[in-house]
């Protein structure tokens, strides 16, 4: 057998399949969907935190994404003091899913790590808060 008829016996590399999660806030009140993300975030908006790469927010971005919740950012912003230093940084997102009567819809959420640091550098430790409407 030549090589050009050994080539063509070989079987082509198999193709993923995608597997297609549903949204976990899919049929549930508008009320029940913005309760089940509290408590995915929640976890992860308790204490005071100290990293320089927003360890704690990619967190929750993480568990976010693990439980298949459709969301995206829609805005981040630093907000600095009157000396003009950073004092805490927000994320807004939007969080979208097909309610109970089969209604797309959107919940407007931001995450806000407010500065707990000292006065030079009040970014150096920072707490969250996690807001959704």
């Amino acid at each position: 057998m030549n090589w050009y008829k050994k080539a063509q016996t070989n079987q082509a590399p198999q193709i993923p399949q995608v597997i297609m999660k549903t949204n976990l806030l899919d049929g549930k009140t508008n009320n029940s969907a913005r309760n089940i993300v509290r408590k995915i975030a929640h976890p992860y908006t308790q204490g005071l935190f100290s990293d320089q790469s927003w360890e704690a927010i990619n967190n929750i971005w993480t568990a976010l994404d693990s439980a298949n919740i459709n969301y995206h950012m829609t805005d981040a912003t630093y907000y600095k003091d009157e000396q003009g230093n950073p004092s805490s940084k927000t994320w807004r997102f939007e969080v979208n899913f097909t309610n109970k009567n089969n209604k797309p819809t959107v919940l407007y959420g931001d995450i806000t790590a407010h500065g707990a640091g000292s006065i030079n550098y009040p970014l150096d430790k920072y707490d969250i808060t996690f807001n959704l409407f």
